[in-house]
């Protein structure tokens, strides 16, 4: 199935949608993130301390990725992702690990976090992923990061399952399923965020 690419997310005044541009990292959208965007971020946010500028080279490993959406005022939302890496629930199932994920707060746009995962789910359709995605909640954003990728139609994976090589499942990993690729995606449809 081909997916559409990503052209817009809501705007934050309520009013219509704003247009955004998808592409691949660049060390420019770290660089911005970096000196513009992370010194007004709440302390006490998982994403706070993260620094993209490193992250930018990570996404530069064998089987690692990253994306930046931009929007009229720049960098509005980044993700880096393990291309290679498979479902908890069903190891044989192939899957993209979603490992950074950061949405600007305080910008033109909301829905940014939806913005990134669908396109890593795009990516994942088109690579053979099925669009499956899994995701680690950092313990930083507490329970109001759980609620926000349940909102998102993710499914929180069972804390008695095991974790993955190097990452134990403390409870805080969820994935989205080819089952459930095509509801995420038909809401994204209906937000009118695909072109």
């Amino acid at each position: 199935m081909k997916l559409p690419e990503l052209v817009a997310i809501p705007a934050s005044s309520g009013e219509g949608l704003a247009a955004v541009d998808v592409r691949a990292l660049e060390f420019a959208d770290a660089d911005e993130w970096d000196t513009r965007v992370r010194p007004s971020l709440p302390r006490g946010r998982p994403d706070a301390g993260w620094s993209w500028r490193q992250l930018f080279f990570l996404a530069r490993l064998p089987f690692r990725r990253g994306l930046a959406i931009r929007a009229a005022e720049g960098v509005v939302g980044l993700a880096v992702y393990n291309a290679s890496s498979h479902l908890l629930t069903d190891p044989r199932h192939s899957a993209f690990y979603v490992w950074y994920l950061s949405a600007r707060p305080e910008c033109s746009v909301k829905g940014i976090g939806r913005g990134l995962l669908y396109s890593i789910v795009r990516e994942g359709m088109l690579s053979g992923a099925m669009g499956r995605i899994s995701l680690h909640a950092d313990p930083a954003g507490g329970d109001e990061l759980l609620t926000l990728y349940r909102a998102l139609g993710l499914a929180q994976v069972s804390a008695e399952l095991p974790g993955y090589k190097r990452q134990p499942n403390d409870g805080r990993f969820f994935e989205l399923s080819s089952t459930a690729v095509e509801r995420f995606v038909e809401e994204t449809q209906r937000r009118g965020m695909l072109g």
